[in-house]
């Protein structure tokens, strides 16, 4: 009885919760939420579909401007997650918090037996960590990737640049490049091809999908030669030797730190083993084996 009186209690808490939510005026974009919808399955889908209501709430909205929404904008931004959005991200993270929380309403009404408690309280620890955890993951993993091309990619382009225009020098390094900057910076050149959008707002475009410092001054630089006419060679020849010798330090400060990786996982994982296999013939001969 205890378990039906608990999910009972928890079905209603949801419901009284997102019948608030579903009273606001949905303002939120259709085909944003459309494509994040499409794109996304299992508990990814549902978290997004019980939270799109959440986006139009003042929660949310007094967000904008604070120094919160753009740490996260840059964030979704760099990992390219939660369709760019922070109202998708942050309504998604509410969702899955209330969701962690009526896990643990249940488990504390419930009172299962231990085993079940455990997987209760589990989940309702893991569901709200998951949208968070995505997006720092996903922001520091296509962070590095960009750390990592972006050097290759401008020498590249510093090969052409002097002897063609800028469209004609990104356009055919974008073709030769496979990475993810050769990725972004075709799109930019059919962009500027095409005239979809205005010509300072596809590079600020650009610069937020790239969004890491170097990025952006890359992105920076490109502009000012293509809209002011300015030298791009000198700044990108300085930007490209400045990004190597900071890759060149991350390697080396990573490569300092492979001694210890090596005694931890040496002491955690092998040791242990030894001491076992030691201890082997005692254990035999205490049993009698």
């Amino acid at each position: 009885m205890s378990y039906l009186f608990a999910a009972g209690v928890v079905l209603v808490t949801l419901s009284i919760i997102f019948y608030v939510f579903n009273k606001i005026e949905d303002t939120t974009d259709e085909e944003l939420w459309g494509q994040y919808l499409e794109n996304s399955s299992g508990i990814a889908r549902m978290l997004a579909s019980g939270g799109r209501p959440i986006a139009s709430s003042k929660l949310v909205k007094d967000l904008n401007g604070t120094k919160t929404f753009k740490a996260i904008d840059n964030s979704v931004r760099m990992g390219n997650t939660f369709q760019s959005s922070v109202d998708i991200f942050v309504s998604v993270q509410i969702a899955a918090l209330i969701i962690g929380i009526m896990f643990l309403l249940f488990a504390l009404i419930a009172q299962p037996s231990t085993g079940i408690k455990l997987i209760i309280l589990l989940l309702g620890i893991i569901i709200p960590l998951w949208p968070l955890a995505e997006l720092i993951t996903e922001a520091q993993k296509r962070s590095a990737m960009i750390s990592i091309d972006l050097p290759e990619f401008a020498e590249l382009l510093l090969m052409v640049a002097p002897s063609m225009s800028i469209p004609a020098a990104l356009a055919f390094t974008s073709i030769r490049s496979k990475g993810i900057v050769g990725l972004e910076i075709n799109e930019l050149v059919k962009t500027l091809g095409t005239r979809a959008i205005p010509e300072p707002e596809a590079f600020k475009l650009t610069a937020d999908r790239l969004a890491t410092i170097d990025g952006r001054q890359f992105i920076n630089i490109l502009e000012n030669g293509y809209l002011q006419g300015s030298r791009i060679v000198e700044p990108l020849t300085s930007l490209a030797e400045q990004m190597r010798r900071s890759e060149f330090q991350k390697r080396r400060a990573y490569a300092k730190k492979l001694p210890v990786k090596l005694i931890i996982i040496f002491a955690t994982h092998f040791i242990p083993f030894l001491i076992g296999l030691a201890f082997l013939p005692v254990v035999y001969g205490f049993l009698g084996i």
